[in-house]
Parts: structure tokens; C-alpha cells; sequence
């Protein structure tokens, strides 16, 4: 979200620089949509970003009928509606929200989930062009050997294109793995918990020049952000669209002392 922020703040300066951007934000009614709009809103606060919030909406988990959303959207005519739905519900929404006029006034992010392979498989050409997604792995960035080697072997064994949950887990086995080096094999906890709050691990969503590491301090790992517009694209069937004209994001890296590990 932080990113998002970032990307806010690059692509709708013409309107910042005028007034506040006015926001809508529509997220799922629990723990993860709550954090997701205070994780955005401290992002504004450290940038400087001027905004009005003019919606906040909470559909329950697993809605089936977004119209009356959809309205309320259409109704306070914000700049940008962030939309931290995912999942199944994503896709209702965006199948809904695509038979209506709401992206003639508006545009729409989903800076988190929205961009994940499986949105764009099964809403396939539903989804409206020029909407702004991001998610936590993709398969056509970066365009490094190491990403593509990695969905091309995905997809020889498994007969599909893998999800970000697919890269996530093996990435979580390559993490244990590196853990398990660093301790000469030792699965002693505190050696364990050491190794891991310490992790520089190269990744299939790592650029050229960047290796994701942990954050020894709140254990959150540190990783490039990739922030893209829905395009046409049939290269990862059965999609029809996936993200292109790219705009990402480094984390800002923190030298931390070992002492502070676990304060």
C-alpha cells in the first residue's frame, strides 16, 4: 500500500497539485481491508499526499450482489477507488462493475491482489482496460531469466501458469532452505529465528540488481513492487489480459545492528 501511495503520488500529480485527491476505498470487512486502508492512509501521511476520502465501503466476505457498492461508488464520483477485494470476490466485482458506466468517471486500483494470474484467467477479457493492479508475483515481470525459468518449469510440471500462492510457497521452501545453511543444518529455534530475521534470498520476483531481504525488526520482507495498467495479452492462456506499462517500486533498505533483531 505503501507503494500505492508512491504510485499516487507520480501518476495523479496533476490533480494533487490542484486539490485533494479524492479517494474511495472499498476493501473486505475484516482484518486484512482494515490494515489495508490504515497501511494506505500512513502512506499519504508520510508523502505529503493531499486526499479527501469520500467513500469507505465494507462488503462482507463471499458477497454475491456488488450493485449496491457499484452505486455508491458512481455516486460520490471520486478520483480513485482503491479496491482491496480479492479472490473470487474480485472477480464478481469486476464482472458487475464492467456492465456498468463506473470507470467512465472514475479509475480504479487494486495495488495488492488485484494483478494475481488468477483474477486475469478466470474474469479473462471482463476485465476493463487501464485499471492499475498490482500482486505479489508476476509471470511476465521482471523479464529476467530467473522469472521466466521459473514459470516455464512451473508450467511443465503442473500443465498451467503458477499463482502468486505457487511462487509464494516456493519461495517459503527456498527461505527454510537458506535458513537451514545458515545454521549448518542446526534446527535449534533461536538460531532459526536468527537465520530467517537475517534472510537476503534471490527470488523469481527479485529485478536485475535487487535480492529480497527481511526486515530483522517487524520480520516483513523487503521486496520490489511492481505496479502495472490492464492490457491485452494472450501469451498465458486462458488469460486474455494481464499487466503491462510497469512502474515499480524499492523498499528502502535499513541497515539494522544484530542487537536490534527482536526489539
Amino acid at each position: 500500500m505503501h507503494a500505492g501511495a508512491r504510485y499516487i503520488q507520480e501518476n495523479f500529480k496533476e490533480i494533487i497539485s490542484k486539490r485533494p485527491i479524492r479517494i474511495a476505498y472499498i476493501g473486505p470487512d475484516y482484518d486484512y481491508g482494515y490494515q489495508s486502508w490504515q497501511d494506505l492512509r500512513n502512506g499519504f501521511k508520510e508523502l505529503k499526499i493531499p486526499y479527501e476520502p469520500v467513500a469507505v465501503l465494507w462488503p462482507s466476505l463471499s458477497e454475491i450482489d456488488y450493485s449496491a457498492h457499484i452505486q455508491a461508488l458512481k455516486g460520490v464520483k471520486p478520483d480513485l477507488i482503491v479496491n482491496t477485494l480479492w479472490g473470487g470476490d474480485f472477480v464478481t466485482f469486476l464482472r458487475q462493475s464492467s456492465k456498468t458506466d463506473l470507470f467512465k468517471y472514475s479509475r480504479m486500483a487494486n495495488f495488492d491482489t488485484g494483478g494475481n494470474y488468477e483474477t486475469f484467467s478466470k474474469a479473462k477479457d471482463e476485465i476493463p482496460l487501464g485499471l492499475i493492479m498490482s500482486a505479489r508475483h508476476h509471470l511476465n515481470w521482471p523479464d529476467t531469466k530467473e522469472n521466466s525459468e521459473f514459470v516455464s518449469r512451473f508450467y511443465k510440471k503442473a500443465g498451467r501458469f503458477p499463482s502468486y500462492a505457487a511462487e509464494g510457497a516456493y519461495s517459503g521452501i527456498l527461505a527454510i532452505a537458506q535458513a537451514l545453511v545458515e545454521t549448518k543444518g542446526s534446527t535449534e529455534l533461536a538460531a532459526l529465528r536468527y537465520a530467517l530475521s537475517s534472510l537476503r534470498l534471490k527470488l523469481p520476483e527479485d529485478p536485475e540488481g535487487f535480492t529480497s531481504f527481511m526486515n530483522p525488526v517487524n520480520h516483513q520482507i523487503q521486496q520490489v513492487i511492481a505496479i502495472g495498467e490492464v492490457v491485452n495479452d494472450v501469451r498465458f492462456p486462458p488469460a486474455k489480459r494481464m499487466l503491462g506499462k510497469w512502474r515499480y517500486y524499492y523498499p528502502l533498505e535499513i541497515n539494522y545492528s544484530p542487537l536490534e533483531v527482536g526489539k
